[in-house]
């Protein structure tokens, strides 16, 4: 078995986790949030600073030339998974270069559950065996497809089977245990390399911005 050194799994369950701590020379997630994260929001909920800290924190290893890593992102629709990644995807392409003549199809950010669809009707297999060298890979929603007959899980671990060495950004709205049901091989690549996955349960943003209705007999 493959030796999972330096192995990190970071749950964000209670609250009480911290988010890395950058270097005094480097702003704070908070200091950095209006300059890059178009405009996504802490409510000052230790769950969402810690999520900004985790995803700022591998922003920051990118521009440092570190060694590539995963960061996967799991569970509690709408806390802004999505959001953050997609900040960092238009933050990747626009201060990191990549060789294009190395990839046939420019990489892009990818919803998985419609890649997914066009996979099944025989459309982008050459797009996903191109996806296997892309220098990075934003993969956004896994599991959210149905997958009755386990096509989809067995694309995505043959995918991410490749992708050892190579930076890689995944969220998907189940648990790690729902990951490891799904595919064991899937949850067992998202921790090798000194890689990291955050299970968030917050609050829905939605939730939090809607407009505060009156119940019956409450003054409007």
């Amino acid at each position: 078995m493959e030796k999972r050194a330096n192995e990190l799994t970071t749950h964000v369950l209670t609250g009480l986790t911290q988010p890395p701590k950058p270097p005094t020379s480097e702003p704070s997630p908070a200091d950095v949030a209006s300059v890059w994260t178009q405009g996504f929001r802490t409510f000052d909920d230790p769950k969402l600073v810690g999520l900004l800290g985790h995803v700022d924190e591998f922003r920051r290893l990118i521009q440092a030339g570190e060694a590539p890593r995963w960061l996967t992102l799991l569970g509690a629709s709408g806390a802004g998974k999505t959001h953050l990644t997609r900040a960092l995807w238009e933050e990747v392409r626009r201060r990191c270069d990549w060789n294009p003549s190395r990839c046939a199809y420019t990489p892009a950010f990818t919803h998985w559950p419609n890649f997914v669809d066009k996979l099944r009707s025989g459309e982008w297999y050459p797009f996903l065996d191109d996806m296997k060298r892309w220098p990075f890979l934003f993969l956004d929603d896994i599991g959210a497809e149905r997958d009755p007959t386990g096509f989809a899980a067995d694309r995505l671990s043959t995918l991410l089977a490749c992708r050892a060495g190579r930076w890689t950004v995944i969220t998907g709205n189940l648990g790690v245990a729902d990951i490891e049901a799904m595919d064991v091989r899937i949850a067992s690549r998202m921790r090798r390399g000194g890689s990291v996955v955050v299970e968030v349960t917050a609050m829905d943003y939605a939730l939090r911005t809607a407009p505060r209705r009156a119940f019956h007999g409450e003054q409007s």
